[in-house]
Formats: C-alpha cells, structure tokens, sequence
C-alpha cells in the first residue's frame, strides 16, 4: 500500500525521511539502515513533510471487523491498540482462546479455562476506570483494566513472594 513503507511494509508514521532520489522510509528503518537508503543507499536526512501532511488529514477505517470507527493514519496504531475489536487472547497461557477485546470479558467472567485448569476465579462488575484485582489459587493475579467505556482486558502478572 502507498501508505506503508516500503522497506517494514508497516503503517508510516511521522516523521517519515526520504533520500535524494525521494525514496521514502519510515523513522525504524531510517534508523535501522543508519539513515541510508534502503533502495540507493543514499543519506535519508530529509523529512518527506508532504508525505507527513497527507499522513495527517487522510482518515481510514479502522482495520478491526465490527468497528465503524473512522480515524486519521497517524492515529490508526492508537487507536487499534484500545479498540474493542482488536482480537485478543486469554491471559491464562494454557488458554488458546481469541476473541475481540469485548468478548475476552465475558470469557474470562465465565471462566471456564480458570475451571478447566483447576484455578478459582471470581469476578464482579466493575465500574469501567477503575483497577479490580482478583486473585488465582496458583499465585497468579489478574488485573482488570477499564481504560474506557465497554473495554474491558486484562492480563496476568506474577505475585512476587
């Protein structure tokens, strides 16, 4: 895609550099390749600041199945990673369970791999914001983070003893 760059194939991101020859390169492979070029090996110095301006006003949708979500292309991998459908995966390991963000709550508010794999689980509403912490028989913990309205995930940590 044009908006992809060419040597990572990964979103461009500002600040996006360019060769003599206007060979583009987002900021990971200018760095990466010491600021040569990947295709002229050229110094890539110049910032592509036409590049970065389409960057900014084009709108996309987000990529995710189920979400409507119209955002800007710098603010596409934000967005993504707080999007209720990004596909997740069960935070218990023997788990292989994936599902969109949304569902992963109640999967894991039904608990049955917690069952399946002999560990107690509870779980009650939650206010979303606010930090629940629940704990597992094996010395395991799940945090539940609400970082916005209908996003619910959570992850596992270990306890330190």
């Amino acid at each position: 895609m044009l908006l992809n760059c060419p040597i990572c194939f990964n979103p461009l991101t500002i600040p996006i550099f360019q060769c003599d020859n206007g060979h583009i390169a987002c900021s990971a492979c200018c760095q990466t390749l010491s600021k040569k070029c990947a295709t002229c090996s050229l110094p890539t110095l110049s910032r592509n600041r036409a590049m970065e301006r389409v960057i900014e006003l084009l709108r996309v949708p987000c990529p995710n199945d189920g979400c409507s979500k119209i955002v800007s292309c710098s603010e596409t991998s934000a967005h993504v990673n707080h999007c209720p459908f990004t596909q997740r995966t069960c935070p218990f390991s023997s788990c292989d369970f994936t599902c969109s963000s949304k569902d992963l709550y109640k999967h894991g508010a039904a608990a049955p791999c917690a069952a399946k794999f002999g560990l107690s689980f509870s779980l009650s509403m939650f206010k979303c914001g606010t930090l629940v912490r629940t704990h597992l028989s094996t010395y395991k913990r799940i945090i539940l983070e609400a970082a916005e309205e209908r996003r619910r995930e959570w992850r596992l940590e270990s306890l330190e003893t």
